[in-house]
């Protein structure tokens, strides 16, 4: 379980998908059943970082077709934005299995690096499995606390 976790309301799960919507292709999202049970899945997305920066960070009229070129002509890089495997299924490969999938269809669209981001430090389970892969930490972000 993730600190600071927080389910999304339904409300907030359709105006995300609707938000996400144009930069969606089925490709990007794959679901692991066990014996007809719902089990795990990967999210991924093209790292809109890139053509953001293309963009100069906004989008304008001016701005919108170096944003477009690079996302849909361009895109070399992409980012596993959430993997989700509940609990009583964990440990079993699924993991792996969905990351090797993610890393097929990275190929597929021709991404050549990707990044798998915000990770707990201490889920050493997820981890682990970044690290058999040749994953490295990059980066390392903190969250504080204080009451006020």
């Amino acid at each position: 379980k993730n600190w600071g976790f927080v389910p999304m309301s339904d409300a907030e799960f359709n105006d995300m998908a609707a938000a996400m919507k144009p930069v969606l292709k089925p490709e990007y999202l794959y679901f692991a059943d066990v014996d007809g049970k719902p089990a795990a899945f990967v999210l991924l997305l093209p790292d809109l970082n890139i053509p953001l920066k293309a963009a100069h960070g906004s989008l304008t009229p001016l701005t919108l077709l170096p944003f477009l070129y690079r996302l849909y002509f361009k895109m070399r890089a992409g980012r596993m934005l959430t993997l989700g495997v509940k609990k009583e299924f964990r440990g079993r490969g699924l993991e792996m299995l969905l990351i090797k999938k993610g890393f097929e269809a990275g190929q597929k669209m021709k991404w050549v690096y990707g990044e798998m981001s915000w990770t707990l430090e201490d889920n050493t389970q997820i981890n682990g499995v970044i690290e058999a892969i040749g994953g490295r930490v990059y980066r390392k972000y903190r969250v504080y606390e204080k009451k006020i």
